[in-house]
């Protein structure tokens, strides 16, 4: 099923906020969960707002000298 921009906001809103995982969200709107990934960062993109786990990748942890291991 095809979305409008606005619902598809508020279908990333929803993820983002947390009301919904992106599973649920895929199970609701019969999308897969990969979309729902994809809508909840054009939100989060759209506005601004950080990413919700700010994790470090290893490459980063690489570059500042500092190891989870």
């Amino acid at each position: 099923m095809k979305y409008t921009k606005e619902q598809r906001l508020d279908i990333d809103r929803r993820v983002y906020d947390g009301e919904l995982t992106r599973y649920e969200a895929a199970e609701e709107y019969e999308i897969s969960d990969e979309t729902a990934r994809n809508y909840m960062r054009q939100y989060r993109n759209a506005n601004r707002l950080p990413p919700k786990r700010g994790t470090k990748s290893n490459y980063d942890l690489a570059q500042n000298g500092s190891s989870t291991f």
